[in-house]
């Protein structure tokens, strides 16, 4: 006989597998329709369609936001142009398929090798006119079109102060921050690259979780998802100065001059780590960019959403470069004046979303709103960015030195491109032992990227100031 609790419990698992088959029938039919929205035409080229994930960076982008990654490298000593071109084909041509989209042109959804690909058409050499410098040139470049007729990036490069600047533009739809990272590691004079470059060190042994953990933690994970939703649903993003109508034009700021040491002792008094700390003081910085803005007090109560991408890959080495990428929506107690409340809520909202499932949920509804009709999903990405203020994002340089053509490369800096209807784009990045961030900020904000990095680092010197660590 079967009494009423196990008639429940089948009764569950019945709707349990009826909402698995019904989302993996949406899946499977949406994918069909994005495979024929992708291949309108089949030939005997070598192709390579795009993913899911590449396709929509490409067809969700607007003129104010494209999905183009910046870096800038600067190399001590004038590196010559030939010598760049040719390195750079004798990389590419000894790993094609690590580098097959960088040698492709994007048709109709696909990848499709360029029959006349060479490196040379890809590389610009600019002269310095008088009042421009490699910053201002910079600028110009962040968020400019690439040449749809050649595979979607470029490298302009200009010499000052015996130095060479190297801007590289890639779009996203090539790949994320992480295979991007290990292509531009490859494209180095390195030759052997050590293990944990490439390869993160395996995983010790842990003791089997008990299934009562595993299940309390999936029932948190939703519990906790369902009521961002809810949140997100609810109370809509703050319309503040952030979220102006975004323009072409871009500026950008850098700086590398950050104390690791002192972050890290920061972090340890919060049981935080060192991109807690930062993603605290860029939640001060936003509040005295909006109070120099308007000229108002922020009200204690201001919160704004972040969106922040995080690697979706296994251990396993990158083989290719390509998009496997999800994101984490953090509230950030933009009107917490106080250096150390605003630390102990920030650390605390960071590390529930990273140790919850939200990645992996948002992974799963990101692919089934990019597999949408291209109309329908270009909808979902923009009304998902328009509940976000701002993108932040780590960027892990290499912790040896690297050089290029025999020329050392002294800094890098790499900047996230918001998504659309995002004005302001922070990476915190480490190159070698020094940290720092860099800031793309639209122009519709009327402070300078450059002052939002002093507030930043003022921010960071009240909450040091705070702990009373010297």
């Amino acid at each position: 006989m079967i009494n009423g609790s196990s008639l429940a419990v089948l009764d569950a698992a019945t709707y349990y597998h009826f909402v698995a088959l019904a989302t993996c029938i949406v899946l499977i039919v949406l994918h069909v329709h994005r495979w024929r929205q992708a291949s309108k035409k089949l030939d005997s080229k070598l192709k390579r369609r795009m993913s899911t994930l590449g396709w929509a960076t490409k067809e969700s982008e607007t003129e104010s936001n494209r999905s183009i990654p910046l870096s800038i490298t600067i190399l001590d000593g004038e590196l010559a142009k030939d010598k760049l071109v040719e390195h750079l084909q004798s990389r590419m041509d000894e790993d094609p398929a690590f580098f097959f989209r960088f040698r492709s042109k994007v048709e109709h959804g696909n990848f499709v090798v360029d029959p006349l690909f060479n490196t040379s058409r890809h590389v610009t050499e600019h002269i310095l006119a008088e009042g421009e410098t490699p910053h201002s040139i910079s600028e110009s470049l962040a968020n400019k079109p690439l040449d749809e007729d050649l595979p979607l990036w470029a490298i302009t490069m200009m010499h000052t102060g015996g130095k060479t600047w190297l801007v590289w533009r890639i779009h996203h739809c090539i790949g994320d921050g992480a295979s991007l990272a290990m292509a531009f590691l490859k494209l180095s004079d390195a030759k052997d690259l050590p293990p944990e470059l490439t390869t993160p060190p395996p995983a010790p042994k842990k003791k089997r979780t008990p299934f009562y953990v595993v299940w309390a933690q999936i029932i948190w994970s939703i519990c906790m998802y369902m009521r961002k939703i809810f949140n997100v649903l609810i109370f809509p993003e703050p319309r503040t100065i952030l979220k102006q109508n975004g323009n072409q034009n871009k500026r950008l700021g850098y700086t590398l001059e950050f104390n690791i040491a002192d972050t890290k002792a920061v972090g340890k008094q919060f049981h935080a780590t060192l991109n807690d700390v930062l993603v605290s003081c860029i939640a001060g910085a936003l509040r005295r960019t909006i109070e120099n803005e308007t000229n108002t007090p922020v009200s204690q109560t201001l919160t704004l959403r972040a969106g922040i991408p995080v690697n979706m890959r296994g251990p396993s080495r990158i083989s290719t470069t390509s998009n496997n990428f999800s994101s984490l929506m953090v509230d950030l107690p933009v009107g917490e004046a106080d250096a150390t409340s605003r630390m102990k809520i920030v650390a605390k909202r960071l590390a529930e979303a990273k140790f919850s499932l939200e990645k992996n949920f948002t992974q799963l509804f990101s692919q089934i709103v990019m597999r949408l009709p291209k109309d329908l999903m270009r909808q979902g990405v923009r009304w998902s960015a328009s509940n976000v203020s701002i993108a932040i994002t780590n960027v892990r340089g290499p912790p040896i030195d690297l050089y290029m053509c025999g020329h050392l490369m002294s800094a890098s800096y790499a900047f996230v491109p918001p998504p659309p209807t995002v004005n302001v784009g922070v990476a915190i990045t480490s190159w070698g032992k020094s940290l720092g961030v860099t800031v793309l900020m639209d122009t519709s904000i009327k402070q300078s990227p450059q002052y939002f990095i002093k507030a930043i680092e003022a921010e960071f010197q009240e909450l040091r100031s705070s702990l009373k660590l010297d």
